[in-house]
């Protein structure tokens, strides 16, 4: 990562910790790496609670209750699994935002549907949150690292209420859910 992104999670720690507010993920193909770069800041341990590196679907399953059905029918990369590992964030950790990661960063993996560089990033609170589809173009480590650092611009969009700042050049397609307290 660069001074860039180092800086972009720096402020995403001083805002949480200052609003104090908390952040939990699971991630399958950055395998950890939000989880690193929050981590690598002093003073993270007051708002970071954990994450989970659910790489095998099995483990999306077991850990973070995504159903086998939903693994099934759509795919371990998708709307679908991304929005129930963001559901299994918020069940474990009970965190104020949560972050899930799930893709393809290839070199192999890829279809027609779902080329090589698909990743779905999920990002917000229980009540308000956002599952992106992205399409990002690179070899393994660029596709992961793009990942990340759209993950941390989605969080700190909504720390900061600019929405300006997420890349709207990755983006295929969203999918939002807002709901109310008694939906909750």
């Amino acid at each position: 990562m660069g001074n860039g992104e180092k800086n972009l999670w720096k402020n995403i720690v001083h805002l949480c910790t200052t609003q104090e507010k908390t952040i939990a993920s699971a991630e399958s193909c950055t395998g950890g790496w939000v989880g690193k770069v929050i981590t690598d800041i002093p003073g993270s341990s007051r708002v970071f609670l954990g994450g989970i590196i659910a790489y095998a679907n099995d483990i999306k399953t077991k850990l973070l209750s995504v159903p086998a059905t939903t693994i099934a029918r759509y795919g371990a990369v998708s709307f679908e699994t991304c929005e129930a590992m963001l559901q299994g964030v918020f069940t474990l950790f009970s965190p104020s935002y949560a972050i899930a990661i799930t893709g393809i960063a290839g070199p192999g993996g890829g279809s027609a549907d779902k080329p090589v560089g698909t990743v779905y990033i999920g990002v917000g609170t229980k009540a308000n949150y956002t599952i992106y589809q992205c399409l990002f173009s690179g070899n393994r480590k660029q596709i992961r690292t793009q990942s990340v650092g759209f993950a941390g611009k989605a969080l700190l969009s909504l720390l900061t209420d600019a929405s300006s700042i997420i890349p709207q050049k990755n983006i295929q397609n969203t999918l939002s859910r807002k709901y109310t307290e008694e939906t909750l």
